[in-house]
């Protein structure tokens, strides 16, 4: 009898050993699956939170953070100019201030030759002398402008009742500001015009236009800029640049009202104009060339007033909100700076967004799959979290804002539970 080799029996040809994959190869892909798979349903998840408005609040404020991160610009617009009446301007001349006061200022600053002008002061009532020079300055000067309020009912806040009809639509500009009532009260949308028809019926304010659609306005048209009108989208078209209104959902906004004509306000990191005191003017201490052919608004700002709202930079006067208002539209036209604008979407479907936030699930999966120890797991995370975070800020720069936080959400979560889960099928085989 021959003896069989030793090992012989045991011996597999190489073709077998090909067709058989590997127990290593297959936990690989399990694991990847797994990720994967996850990373889909979390997705699902989070949009959903997202779509019903538990992330709103949230996502505004990573939204402000995110503006507070932008890098300077560097310059002022410069064809703006702040006069504010600071506090040592109401010590000086009193407050509120007397109608003889701002017609005097405006006499002196049409004497410059500015664009536009835009008073920012309720003027409903007489306030002590002067007041029929007040008048006069609005009748001889078309390029000058008013505020009145569609949504308070304080009389003061209406149009001063001397105004012609002709006037209360052309030469006044509403100043409601629209604040987001989130919990942080924060001023991040501008609103050009509404329509007439949605104005309450008590309201004296009958001017669809807002204060700082009225100043660009005045300006880009005396600029010849062509077409201004509204374009076949119902939107407001200022030669090639067509300020789309925000639809009901718009990035983290889940239940805006398609009404007003509004956009989201891309405030510049700087003050947006060059600023002048009541006192300067007054004083004749303003050279021609800070106010000839500019955009000339006129505010209070001293603490008497109460006039501060909160933006993304904190607590801000309103005359430099409408500033950062004006300049918006101005460098769009112009300079082509960017508006804010979102990914994609059909009507209140975010698609864009759903799959940028199911990619970056995706990321959270194929990270499970590559580090086996949670550890590395925690390390990779925190260079992904980094990474996402510097590409929605470079992006918002260029004005694009991306769902950052429903990301990171949808990147932890899906990297957290897919571990847990193969930890937890890892020691049931075992």
């Amino acid at each position: 009898m021959t003896a069989e080799p030793v090992g012989k029996a045991n011996s597999i040809a190489p073709d077998q050993l090909a067709a058989k994959p590997s127990r290593s190869s297959g936990t690989a892909w399990h694991r990847l699956n797994v990720g994967l798979l996850t990373g889909t349903l979390i997705a699902g998840l989070v949009m959903g939170l997202r779509f019903v408005g538990v992330l709103q609040s949230a996502e505004l404020q990573t939204f402000d953070w995110l503006m507070r991160l932008r890098p300077s610009e560097g310059r002022v617009d410069p064809r703006i100019l702040v006069i504010e009446v600071t506090e040592s301007d109401t010590n000086q001349y009193g407050y509120p201030l007397e109608d003889a006061t701002l017609a005097e200022l405006i006499q002196k600053l049409e004497k410059l030759q500015p664009r536009a002008i835009g008073l920012d002061m309720h003027r409903y009532q007489p306030r002590g002398q002067g007041r029929s020079a007040l008048m006069t300055q609005f009748r001889q000067h078309q390029n000058l402008f008013s505020v009145c309020s569609f949504g308070l009912t304080d009389r003061n806040y209406r149009p001063a009742p001397e105004f012609s009809t002709q006037q209360l639509t052309q030469q006044m500009g509403f100043s409601d500001l629209i604040v987001d009532g989130l919990g942080s009260d924060v001023v991040r949308r501008q609103v050009l015009s509404y329509d007439p028809s949605l104005r309450p019926s008590s309201s004296p304010c009958i001017t669809p236009y807002s204060l700082s659609f009225q100043l660009a306005f005045q300006f880009l048209a005396a600029r010849g800029v062509q077409p201004i009108r509204v374009n076949a989208d119902q939107n407001w078209q200022f030669g090639a640049v067509a300020f789309q209104k925000l639809p009901d959902r718009f990035g983290g906004y889940q239940s805006l009202t398609g009404h007003l004509s509004q956009i989201l306000i891309n405030y510049r990191t700087d003050l947006p104009a060059a600023q002048a005191t009541l006192q300067q003017v007054l004083q004749g201490q303003v050279n021609r060339s800070l106010v000839e052919n500019r955009i000339v608004l006129i505010g209070i700002t001293a603490p008497v007033a109460k006039d501060v709202l909160n933006t993304p930079y904190g607590e801000m006067p309103g005359v430099w909100i409408h500033a950062h208002l004006v300049s918006q539209m101005l460098s769009a036209v112009l300079d082509r700076r960017p508006l804010i604008w979102s990914l994609p979407q059909w009507k209140a479907l975010q698609w864009g967004d759903t799959l940028w936030v199911w990619a970056w699930a995706s990321v959270g999966g194929i990270l499970v799959w590559r580090c086996r120890s949670w550890l590395w797991l925690i390390a990779a995370n925190g260079v992904a979290v980094l990474a996402l975070t510097q590409l929605c800020l470079v992006i918002l720069i260029q004005g694009g804002w991306m769902p950052l936080l429903p990301s990171l959400l949808a990147l932890g979560l899906t990297s957290g539970s897919s571990q847990v889960l193969l930890t937890l099928d890892q020691r049931r085989k075992s």
